[in-house]
């Protein structure tokens, strides 16, 4: 069980971070068609907040899933060898 949820974990927290960066590339892009500014804060002023904060959550909840399935990897491989 542990086993198959450590890889489940890393593969999901993979998954959500290239999510995250991917989200935020389409943000960007939509935004920039609008704008042709190159500037970052005039593009963060075009997108609303509850948009950039979905990014983040992503971002993050992927990020601590990684660490989790790693620290589970980890954990497990300690555990077997004693």
């Amino acid at each position: 069980m542990i086993q198959a949820l450590r890889w489940v974990l890393v593969a999901s927290g993979s998954f959500l971070l290239g999510l995250a960066g991917l989200e935020r590339i389409i943000l960007f892009s939509a935004v920039f068609n609008k704008t042709h500014a190159m500037d970052k804060e005039a593009i963060l002023l075009n997108i609303p907040k509850y948009f950039w904060n979905i990014t983040n959550y992503t971002f993050y909840f992927g990020l601590i899933m990684l660490v989790t399935g790693i620290a589970v990897v980890v954990y497990s491989k300690v555990k077997s060898t004693h």
